[in-house]
C-alpha cells in the first residue's frame, strides 16, 4: 500500500493570498474596531467590566483579623490600580476612627466577590459611611454620611402616651358643596 505524504510546498493561491494580506493595512478606527479586508472585526474592543472599571473585578480576599480597616482596604485594592487616601488626608475624625479600627470577624474572608462590594462591606457603606472615588487620581476616600438638616442638640421632642390630637377644627364637606 503506497503511503501518502503531506506536501509542504505552497501553491500559487496560498502565496498570492499571503502576499495580498501583507499589503492590506489593518487599521484600527476610533471606535475600537479593526478593519480586516472589507470586514470589521469587533473583537478588539474591551468588553469585560473588570477591564473598564478595575473595582468591579471578582477576587478571593483573605484578611487577617488583626489588621485595621485601612490595611484591609489597601489589601482589597491591591491589583486594581486604586489606592486609599492617607489617614491624615481624611478630613473627618469619624473616618479616621473607622479606618484605625479593627475589622469585624465576618470580614476576614471574601470568596468570589467584587472588590467594590468588599470595600462597601468593610466600611459599612450606607450605614454611616460612603465611598468617594476619584477615578482620575485613582484614589478612594471614606466619607461619613451627614444628615441633610442638622438638628440642634437643645431641641427635645417629648412624646406622651396621654397625647390625643384635636380634630375638632378639621374641615368637613357639606352636602351643598359637592358637585
Amino acid at each position: 500500500m503506497p503511503r501518502k505524504s503531506l506536501s509542504i510546498i505552497p501553491t500559487w493561491r496560498t502565496i498570492a493570498t499571503l502576499y495580498c494580506a501583507a499589503l492590506l493595512p489593518a487599521d484600527v478606527a476610533a471606535d475600537g474596531t479593526e478593519r480586516v479586508g472589507r470586514y470589521l472585526d469587533r473583537s478588539v474592543l474591551v468588553h469585560e467590566a473588570a477591564q473598564l472599571n478595575p473595582l468591579e473585578q471578582v477576587a478571593d480576599i483573605e484578611i487577617d483579623s488583626r489588621v485595621t480597616v485601612a490595611e484591609a482596604l489597601r489589601l482589597a485594592l491591591a491589583g486594581t490600580g486604586y489606592g486609599l487616601v492617607d489617614l491624615e488626608d481624611h478630613p473627618d475624625p469619624e473616618s479616621r476612627d473607622l479606618l484605625r479600627g479593627r475589622i469585624a470577624i465576618p470580614h476576614e474572608s471574601f470568596n468570589r466577590k467584587r472588590v467594590d462590594s468588599v470595600i462597601a462591606a468593610l466600611i459599612g457603606e450606607g450605614r454611616g459611611f460612603y465611598l468617594q472615588v476619584d477615578h482620575v487620581a485613582r484614589q478612594i476616600r471614606v466619607v461619613p454620611i451627614r444628615p441633610a438638616i442638622p438638628v440642634a442638640p437643645s431641641v427635645q421632642v417629648r412624646h406622651s402616651s396621654a397625647y390625643r390630637p384635636d380634630f375638632s377644627h378639621s374641615l368637613h364637606f357639606r352636602e351643598g358643596h359637592r358637585r
